[in-house]
């Protein structure tokens, strides 16, 4: 699926659930992000860096889970983790 032009790999965090191209391909745009999913239910995505005649150049990243949708880290700050410790310590 294409996301369309992105600054960085890290600008698409989470695969869609709907909206997967019938066709089963895109045209390769540079700058462009797209998200794929596979036959045994994992998620990657690639950024174009550079399309040439011979070679295109992608950054990519790959969820080696199976079907988790998230396609990026998410840092947790020092205020979401005193918070979630201290949720913990509650429970």
């Amino acid at each position: 699926q294409d996301f369309g032009y992105t600054d960085s790999l890290d600008d698409v965090g989470y695969a869609p659930q709907d909206g997967w191209s019938p066709l089963g391909y895109v045209e390769c745009i540079a700058g462009h992000t797209y998200v794929v999913w596979t036959d045994d239910d994992h998620y990657a995505k690639m950024r174009i860096v550079t399309v040439n005649p011979g070679f295109v150049e992608f950054d990519w990243a790959y969820q080696t889970a199976v079907g988790n949708r998230e396609l990026k880290v998410h840092l947790v700050t020092p205020d979401k983790l005193e918070r979630l410790q201290s949720r913990e310590a509650s429970e």
